[in-house]
């Protein structure tokens, strides 16, 4: 599912510009557009990391009976 929805926020940020250019944006528009883009990929990537980091997700904390499904 994390790697579904990153592939479409890449496909959508890659798709900015030109929508962008078709709402007829003012440059400080499209600076606030790409700011909210950065930020949107800051939060992806933050929970990525804790979700990495913080031992949450490790095999020992997964049901014995979810482990062997997997």
């Amino acid at each position: 599912m994390f790697r579904s929805r990153t592939e479409r926020f890449l496909v959508l940020e890659a798709e900015l510009p030109a929508l962008c250019d078709s709402l007829r944006l003012t440059e400080a528009q499209r600076v606030s557009v790409r700011r909210l883009a950065d930020s949107l990929r800051a939060v992806m990537r933050g929970d990525y990391d804790w979700a990495e980091q913080s031992g949450r997700y490790a095999n020992e904390n997964i049901p014995r009976e979810q482990e062997t499904a997997q």
